[in-house]
């Protein structure tokens, strides 16, 4: 039996073909006008809405060889999209979804491009993240689980870092303030990163970042790295800026350029000695042709703060 097409809706077509009356397949020539898009979409907005009852958003999901098959669409698929599912997917839904929304992207998809492109709309169209929210819930499964697979492509090699690079720039973050640093980024190179970056990009100085607490260290997230050096600050200071600081006791104290000149240059002469009689060390420096004496101590290391404190207090001006 033939049908003239303009009498019904597209829908209506799609329904006869799927019952098999009063025509078993669409009409020569139906998609081959430039009324095929409008035609698809007719039909795939009401197969989406209508038979299946699908909320927008899970239609992606959705789309796979089965559903086609089942829907007597696979012809379309074939012959009207060349086996692009995502030209069917934009054909019924002009500008709504992206590529990587569909359970499989096309084979050679993902380039730096696509892969910038997706990861902005992960983070700011689909989650909503602040940078925050960036530093403390982003895993490899939140791409994972958002079909988001660029992550594994070779230039990231899953990196999540090395994504958010790519779509942010280099200076956005850092691979330790990220909730997943994998261990194998530390090493002794990597290990002198994050001071260096307090002082370049938080405000710190040299001084000021003697006094950093275990806290601080946690809440930047170079803990592994502040644990490599057996958590001792005053160790990483030493491996970020050799022969800088000096630590007597618990006090760690910064040796500026000019400091340590003059003690090298012996422009000072600075002793800690000690005293058999008054069973003390003394702490003294000699300046200017003149004895200055810094006082008696029990210990030697107290004698030794003492003088490097005068050397900060009297010559670091």
């Amino acid at each position: 039996m033939r049908i003239n097409p303009d009498d019904y809706k597209p829908h209506e077509i799609w329904q006869m073909v799927m019952i098999g009356k009063p025509i078993k397949r669409y009409p020569n020539g139906y998609f081959d006008t430039a009324l095929k898009n409008e035609r698809f979409k007719d039909i795939f907005q009401y197969i989406c809405f209508q038979v299946k009852s699908w909320q927008i958003d899970e239609i992606p999901s959705h789309m796979t060889s089965q559903f086609l098959k089942e829907n007597k669409l696979s012809s379309l698929y074939n012959t009207v999209f060349h086996h692009n599912m995502f030209e069917m997917l934009d054909t019924a839904f002009p500008n709504i979804f992206h590529p990587w929304q569909l359970l499989f992207v096309p084979k050679g998809y993902w380039n730096l491009e696509t892969a910038k492109e997706a990861t902005i709309w992960l983070i700011e169209e689909k989650l909503h993240w602040t940078k925050s929210d960036i530093k403390n819930k982003m895993t490899k499964e939140t791409f994972i689980e958002n079909g988001v697979g660029c992550l594994y492509m070779e230039e990231f090699n899953g990196s999540i870092y090395k994504a958010l690079c790519n779509a942010y720039g280099h200076d956005y973050i850092q691979p330790w303030e990220l909730k997943c640093t994998p261990i194998s980024y530390w090493n002794e190179n990597t290990i002198k990163l994050p001071l260096q970056w307090l002082i370049d990009k938080k405000g710190y100085t040299k001084e000021t970042i003697m006094n950093l607490t275990e806290e601080e260290i946690i809440q930047y997230g170079f803990y592994s790295a502040y644990d490599m050096c057996n958590q001792s600050l005053f160790q990483l200071l030493d491996k970020t800026f050799p022969h800088e600081y000096k630590k007597v006791g618990n006090v760690i104290y910064y040796m500026p350029l000019n400091i340590r000149n003059k003690r090298e240059n012996s422009v000072i002469m600075t002793g800690v000695r000690f005293h058999s009689q008054k069973k003390a060390w003394i702490a003294s420096v000699y300046r200017n042709n003149i004895n200055i004496h810094l006082g008696y101590f029990k210990t030697k290391e107290e004698a030794i703060q003492a003088r490097l404190q005068y050397e900060h207090e009297e010559l670091y001006k």
